[in-house]
């Protein structure tokens, strides 16, 4: 079961064409490992609790980018899906929309 990251100006607007990205719960559980103390990554830990729904507002989304960037770098981890998870952010950022995040 992944949790689901969508892209979209609002709530209401999401439907089947959303542009999505869904992160397993193995890329989630190793980037919540290496996100550690918690008060250095709040963006990263308001997605924490798995089978929470949240959503990552436009303004959120850089200090998130950086967020996982210091995560994998101080963690020396090489995770595909999350460098793939960062290219979701920037296009998303690009794009200026939100993120909602729901475990499906």
């Amino acid at each position: 079961m992944p949790l689901d990251f969508m892209a979209s100006e609002s709530q209401k607007n999401i439907n089947e064409k959303t542009p999505l990205f869904s992160l397993s719960e193995n890329a989630h559980d190793i980037l919540l490992s290496i996100a550690k103390p918690k008060k250095d990554f709040p963006k990263i830990h308001k997605f924490s609790d798995y089978y929470s729904d949240t959503s990552i507002l436009f303004g959120e989304i850089k200090p998130l980018i950086i967020e996982i960037e210091k995560a994998i770098k101080t963690g020396k981890t090489n995770s595909i899906e999350l460098n793939n998870l960062i290219k979701f952010l920037n296009n998303t950022y690009d794009e200026n929309l939100n993120l909602y995040i729901y475990c499906d």
